[in-house]
């Protein structure tokens, strides 16, 4: 179905944003452990 494709390219953005914020993101640590 078409809601599968969508789903997947979802994941892959959200993946690729998530990792962006906690690997370049110079204060996440600091925020995460508050």
């Amino acid at each position: 179905p078409e809601w599968r494709a969508l789903m997947d390219e979802m994941a892959v953005v959200a993946t690729k944003e998530y990792r962006s914020i906690v690997f370049q993101e110079p204060r996440f640590v600091e925020y995460f452990r508050s």
